[in-house]
């Protein structure tokens, strides 16, 4: 049966206690704070009668800061991160009509809210109930006690679950962020990312770059990605300025990019400002290399190597994306080649002939190949020659192509012997029905951790293979921890799925996906019931994802039984039964 949930870490629990204490009490100065201000208004008295009260709140805050201060950078980057987990949960609790104005007005959003609504029309009366529920303080608050200037490291994704935020907010937000950076000089990993910068916190520009080229120069990671607004003159702040005597960001190592408002061309401006940069996020920084290499043919940049590892020209989604203008041809291949003889990782847009080019890369370790320069492609002779001569060395492989073939698939089992991830997407599986030699007993992908396959264009794409496919590919895998298989076939059944997991012995396995490609929306679509859940969780002790029950052949009332289950005997095991994507 599936592992139990462990006891959540003692660090985990301090760090959470302390953050509640640090949200209610910054709770508690806030109403004090708004109290003193109505009795103001009420009263109109002389406002040095409540002077005494005033300077009692200004200690106590400045107290919390001084305490916070004394607390190692280590271990208050855990404060940091449960103490927005705490105000997250609670502003979720909140009524969402008063959510917009809570994370400026705090507990006096309530009487704001009601000062909005017109007097001469009917709305619903939020209860006086409602008022209590009000238990957080302005955002920018508890942003302001989590600055202390011994910190290393800064972590605001969380506030991106704070789903669409105002204008005001982002104001305050951005304001804060100014200040902040001016006051954390040993900081060494901050993150920024945004997967909706449009609507959503956190917010980055181009002015807070410059401030991180002037007062944080042993910044070593930085993350500011999809925040459209960035632009190629804010990364130019993070380069060394002379002039200005900022001191810049020269001992980046990791630069994560992806997805803003930055050209190749003034990315390859700035690369060589970093010497140590292993890792850019940049999803065309192969034509980030072919600019440079072009450069110093042409005798405008001086040679110099980089130290990146991974390579990722898939293209970005901020622009329109032209497929044709990203393809890996020999320029693209030479420049890497050239310019990062030490790259690991390679994300890559090919025709066949062009994977040929990267035969040079003597260190390569894992890559992701996308079959799709224009027009949808597929691996063939050329891939099989780079497989047959990289192959011993990669630990991960990922094909997204048209047509995949059986011959391709036995290329990479005969050629790869460490090869730990497979990926495969296709639209098409060309496999013969009858071929004894693929049947026969062989020792291949032995080190197989994950196998992801997938066929089909969408969920109504029914597809035809062999069965012995699967058992090819797992065989010798008995170490495999994940198995995401999406095909919508016949021969996905119980029998079969039962069979594959016991004869193959995939007893290790922590992630079993069976789903049908694309959006997963129709119940009952594969021939899955709901014995086969329960044999998976007898036969996988170690199981801790399992889907996706709403494709199955599985009645609600049977999921819900399952999910029951889970919870009163306390798994550690995710069922998964809803709507999804497989991309």
């Amino acid at each position: 049966m599936p592992p139990r949930k462990l006891a959540v870490a003692l660090q985990y629990l301090c760090s959470r206690k302390l953050s509640i204490q640090i949200v209610d009490f910054l709770l508690d100065i806030e109403k004090e704070a708004v109290k003193i201000q109505k009795q103001q208004q009420q009263n109109g008295t002389d406002p040095s009668i409540y002077t005494d009260r005033v300077v009692k709140l200004q200690q106590d805050y400045l107290g919390l800061v001084e305490y916070l201060g004394s607390i190692p950078g280590a271990l208050l980057e855990k404060i940091n991160e449960t103490t927005l987990e705490v105000y997250r949960e609670r502003y979720d609790l909140i009524d969402k009509g008063l959510s917009v104005w809570v994370l400026t007005k705090g507990v006096g959003a309530q009487e704001f809210y009601e000062a909005m609504i017109p007097t001469n029309t009917y709305y619903f009366d939020l209860t006086p109930s409602k008022k209590d529920q009000i238990d957080i303080p302005i955002l920018s608050s508890v942003l302001s006690v989590m600055i202390q200037p011994n910190l290393t490291a800064l972590n605001f994704k969380k506030l991106s679950l704070l789903s669409s935020v105002s204008e005001n907010v982002f104001s305050e937000f951005r304001t804060f962020l100014s200040s902040a950076l001016t006051k954390v000089p040993k900081l060494r990993s901050l993150t920024l990312c945004s997967h909706n910068s449009s609507n959503s916190l956190p917010q980055c520009t181009n002015e807070h770059l410059e401030l991180l080229g002037r007062f944080c120069p042993e910044l070593e990671f930085l993350d500011v990605s999809f925040n459209k607004n960035l632009t190629g003159e804010g990364l130019k702040h993070l380069v060394p300025n002379l002039d200005k005597n900022h001191p810049g960001c020269v001992k980046l190592k990791k630069l994560y990019i992806f997805d803003c408002g930055v050209f190749e061309k003034e990315v390859a401006k700035i690369l060589y400002s970093f010497p140590d940069l292993t890792y850019l996020g940049y999803k065309e920084t192969g034509k980030v290399l072919k600019t440079i290499h072009k450069g110093i043919e042409a005798g405008q940049e001086k040679f110099q190597e980089l130290k990146l590892t991974h390579i990722d020209n898939l293209g970005s989604k901020t622009r329109r994306l032209i497929a044709s203008a990203l393809r890996c041809k020999k320029p693209v291949a030479l420049a890497i080649s050239v310019l990062c003889p030490d790259v690991h990782n390679l994300k890559l847009r090919v025709c066949d002939d062009d994977v040929a080019n990267l035969c040079s890369l003597a260190r390569l370790e894992t890559v992701e190949l996308i079959y799709h320069v224009g027009s949808i492609g597929s691996p063939g002779p050329h891939t099989q020659t780079f497989l047959s001569l990289r192959g011993p060395q990669l630990s991960s492989i990922a094909l997204i192509c048209n047509t995949m073939s059986m011959a391709m698939l036995v290329t990479i089992a005969e050629n790869c012997p460490g090869l730990c991830q497979l990926w495969s997407r296709s639209n098409h599986l060309m496999a013969p029905y009858e071929d004894e030699t693929i049947k026969k007993t062989h020792s291949y992908l032995a080190n197989l951790k994950v196998l992801y396959i997938r066929v089909g264009e969408g969920e109504l794409s029914v597809t035809s293979i062999p069965e012995y496919v699967m058992p090819y590919l797992l065989r010798n895998a008995k170490d495999l921890r994940e198995l995401i298989v999406a095909i919508r076939s016949n021969i996905i059944n119980d029998y079969y799925i039962q069979k594959l997991v016991s004869d193959c012995e995939l007893f290790l396995l922590e992630k079993v996906m069976i789903v049908v490609p694309g959006l997963n929306s129709l119940q009952g679509i594969l021939k899955l019931k709901v014995n086969t859940v329960h044999a998976l969780m007898h036969l996988c002790p170690h199981l801790k994802k399992l889907g996706n029950l709403l494709s199955w052949d599985v009645a609600p009332e049977e999921a819900l039984e399952v999910e029951q289950l889970v919870a009163e005997m306390n798994y550690d095991l995710e069922v998964v039964n809803k709507k999804m994507t497989m991309r």
